[in-house]
């Protein structure tokens, strides 16, 4: 609960930050938000990278085909580290992704297990967005874009994250 309550202090000083130095009324924005592991998978930790990427859907997303997250072209993609070291261990981390276009869109996590730098089904945990905090992570593409950023202010958007299930 330390933790969560500490992250959830770092990413309001951030945000607080951010907009500081922004004119919203000149439309600037950012999506912000928290990237925890389901209730499946185990804690995170420091320095871990994390992707956060924000797509229109013109290209399918399917963690069960690699190349489909590798290849994917983004309106803007966020490479991120879990903080401190090895010695630190997390279930939850924030985020925040700014100067995001106006618009509709689908919003997709991974944390690079294996510091490849590029998504391996077997060793990443991901999630999509979907609105409904489940407890467990979605590993399908929604069926239509549910991130909608508006041309200024701050939206949101928490992910949980986990592995494929056992077939």
């Amino acid at each position: 609960m330390v933790r969560k309550l500490a992250g959830i202090a770092v990413l309001a000083v951030l945000a607080l930050a951010l907009l500081a130095g922004c004119n919203m009324a000149s439309g600037t924005n950012a999506i912000i938000g928290s990237i925890s592991m389901d209730l499946n998978a185990s804690e995170a930790w420091g320095g871990l990278e994390y992707h956060v990427l924000v797509y229109e859907g013109t290209e399918s997303v399917n963690p069960s085909i690699p190349s489909t997250v590798n290849g994917l072209t983004t309106v803007a993609h966020l490479v991120g580290t879990f903080p401190g070291s090895m010695a630190n261990w997390y279930w939850t981390t924030n985020y925040i992704l700014a100067d995001v276009p106006a618009g509709q869109y689908y919003l997709f996590v991974w944390i690079d297990w294996d510091s490849s730098g590029t998504f391996d089904e077997d060793f990443d945990a991901c999630g999509f967005y979907d609105g409904n905090m489940s407890g467990n992570a979605i590993r399908t593409e929604p069926d239509s874009p549910n991130v909608v950023v508006p041309a200024a202010g701050l939206l949101d958007i928490d992910v949980l994250c986990g592995f494929q299930p056992a077939t």
